[in-house]
């Protein structure tokens, strides 16, 4: 599967919306996000074993290229940073994490992310709630699965999205029967190759 690590696909600002249906004022996808943010409508999400942080990037934080959670992450290895209208990002290579603090200096997203683009974290407020981060071996490939860490508490609830590419959908493009993942004989057996890198969340 190639893919480019860093396409921002401009779709967000392209896509139109129900703005008279939704009661807001918007003429696209992105639009709408920023009219909501903007109205104080909740941006962090849960008080269980995950947050989500829907966020609108300041002319600051694209200055610093850098940006501050809510809270400090339980732990650091297990977090999601997505463009809305955009794709999924590669921890430890397009951004990293230190104890609040999200930096995306090092790479290509110091150019591509600008004031005003919103943008999705999903992080960890407890340690039983994995987000990790997979690079597909030949042997995984071969076998179309990959070993998780430790058993699945929820199996049908695990999420998996393409690094560079766009979410999938459980029973069509994977499984999961606690223990491992498997796209044997589902759309993903077709598109990845070895050295596609994955993320996959779950309770464990």
């Amino acid at each position: 599967m190639d893919y480019p690590h860093y396409t921002r696909r401009p779709t967000a600002n392209q896509v139109a919306v129900d703005a008279d249906t939704l009661g807001i004022e918007a003429q696209n996808v992105q639009d709408a996000l920023r009219y909501l943010l903007e109205r104080n409508v909740p941006t962090v999400g849960g008080s269980g074993p995950i947050r989500v942080e829907l966020r609108t990037i300041t002319e600051q934080e694209a200055a610093d290229n850098a940006l501050m959670l809510s809270v400090a992450i339980a732990d650091y290895s297990n977090v999601a940073f997505d463009i809305m209208g955009g794709v999924a990002q590669l921890l430890g290579y397009d951004f990293t994490v230190s104890a609040a603090r999200v930096d995306w200096g090092m790479g290509e997203l110091a150019d591509l992310l600008t004031a005003g683009d919103v943008v999705r974290l999903i992080y960890t407020a407890v340690p039983e709630y994995k987000i990790i981060y997979v690079t597909l071996s030949e042997a995984m490939i071969a076998a179309k699965e990959v070993a998780l860490p430790l058993r699945a508490s929820y199996p049908d609830q695990v999420v998996v999205d393409v690094i560079g590419g766009c979410s999938q959908f459980y029973g069509v493009d994977y499984t999961c029967d606690g223990l491992k993942l498997s796209w044997s004989g589902l759309d993903l057996e077709t598109l990845l190759d070895s050295g596609d890198h994955i993320r996959i969340a779950f309770l464990g």
